[in-house]
């Protein structure tokens, strides 16, 4: 039943209460009444008014969302869960190819609530001013809750705009296309390696529908949530730099931008192509294990992305360049490279793919870095798998195969580059093995709202 209806079944009531006792009662109270009765139907007319030409509520392509009848202001509220089950084969040897105490197991497998996430986006004052809220709810812990975005963009006009906030830096093109709509169950540990995850900063930029830029002044790659005083610990970590600059551009030679937001295509998807490059530069602090040394960190990259007619494609290069200065001691630096390239084709509902991962790591380096006999500075995966859409990317079953050819023990000697992640953890699934050949299988189902 409506408010107003309501209302009036109440008014009727009040009225007829009134009639039966106004023999009783006295003309001063009977006119009482009626004045409250009219005053409760016109704040309900009023209500009933300003609901019709308020506010709307319901679901879109972006979620559930409550806004202002003039879209002014609006919220999206959604979300997403994927569950994944893991099993990691190693060789349990030791160095001396024999079977030694302590040594990791051969399988290891497991449940995981790899991440469940909410998502909080929208409008405010005019659509033009646009705003995200991203909360971690699990990431692989024990519900360990994490603040991810935490973003503001207003929308300057003929195509220009500026953005504050905590966000993901224009760089990896990988990183930059969501958790959602990637292609296999997890990225590539390249992307891992090298990726700019998300920073505290401002960005600038033009973006339309066939060329987007963006330069961003913030605090260094992988420095989410973190006070403007933390400085790195070590040489090989850079926890937040002094100051960073990212500058990335994209170029859609063909097809839409919206097109392009995920690594996949329906069979009767229109084709569109895009070629991006990126470049980044940050300066950490200068406190690193109490002393004054210094270490500039300079990466690059470029990317091809195509898909079309169930078909998708995507190759990208990226390399660094890390130089450690210490006073007395002169320079030192080391280069690092990274290659991914990745198909796939859908078949309607099923969608088969094949992806190749190399790290290239500078085993020249006079950076202090150095590679035990066990270790190899020079990583090879291959991930193959398929993807089964219960209803596109909302409802998704992954299954797929990661495999290292070569020894994942190589995060221990801080192999990996400056002012990056790794590949091992248990978003992954890659433990870390003495040994070559590492297999990691993957099952894991997707769900958003």
């Amino acid at each position: 039943m409506s408010q107003t209806k309501a209302l009036f079944v109440l008014a009727g009531s009040v009225l007829a209460f009134g009639a039966s006792a106004q023999a009783a009662e006295p003309a001063a109270n009977r006119d009482e009444i009626r004045a409250i009765v009219a005053e409760m139907l016109a704040d309900a007319d009023s209500r009933s008014s300003l609901l019709q030409g308020g506010g709307t509520a319901g679901r879109d392509e972006k979620g559930f969302f409550i806004g202002s009848g003039d879209g002014n202001y609006k919220l999206n509220i959604g979300g997403f869960v994927q569950n994944t089950y893991f099993f990691n084969f190693r060789d349990d040897e030791n160095a001396d190819g024999n079977p030694g105490v302590g040594q990791p197991n051969e399988f290891e497998p497991g449940f995981q609530i790899k991440r469940a996430r909410l998502e909080f986006t929208g409008n405010v004052i005019s659509p033009d001013f646009k705003f995200g809220v991203t909360e971690e709810l699990s990431n692989g812990a024990a519900g360990t809750a994490s603040l991810k975005d935490a973003w503001w963009d207003y929308n300057l006009g003929n195509g220009w705009y500026i953005k504050g906030g905590q966000f993901r830096l224009g760089f990896l093109r990988e990183e930059l296309i969501s958790d959602t709509y990637q292609l296999a169950s997890e990225r590539s540990a390249v992307n891992s390696v090298f990726t700019q995850d998300r920073s505290q900063g401002l960005e600038f930029g033009y973006r339309d529908e066939q060329f987007r830029a963006s330069l961003a002044l913030s605090d260094g790659f992988n420095s989410d949530n973190t006070p403007f005083t933390t400085a790195p610990a070590l040489p090989s970590t850079a926890a937040e730099a002094d100051w960073g600059l990212t500058f990335r551009a994209e170029w859609n030679f063909m097809g839409s931008t919206k097109t392009l937001k995920d690594f996949t295509s329906m069979a009767d998807g229109e084709w569109a192509a895009m070629v991006g490059a990126a470049v980044h530069f940050q300066q950490s602090a200068n406190t690193q294990l109490n002393t004054d040394q210094d270490t500039d960190y300079l990466a690059y990259t470029i990317d091809f992305q195509i898909e079309g007619a169930g078909f998708n494609g995507f190759i990208a290069f990226v390399g660094n360049n890390t130089e450690v200065t210490t006073p007395g001691a002169g320079d030192a630096d080391a280069n690092d490279y990274g290659l991914v390239a990745q198909i796939g084709y859908r078949f309607d509902k099923f969608e088969p793919f094949v992806r190749y991962e190399g790290i290239y790591l500078d085993n020249d380096a006079d950076t202090g870095r150095a590679f035990a006999a066990t270790q190899d500075e020079n990583l090879n995966f291959l991930t193959f798998g398929a993807n089964y859409y219960f209803a596109g990317h909302a409802a998704k079953f992954t299954a797929d195969v990661s495999w290292c050819f070569d020894a994942t023990n190589i995060g221990a000697i801080g192999g990996i580059p400056v002012g990056t992640g790794s590949f091992i953890g248990s978003n992954t699934g890659f433990i870390g093995s003495n040994e070559d050949d590492e297999v990691v299988l993957r099952f894991q189902f997707q769900f958003m709202f």
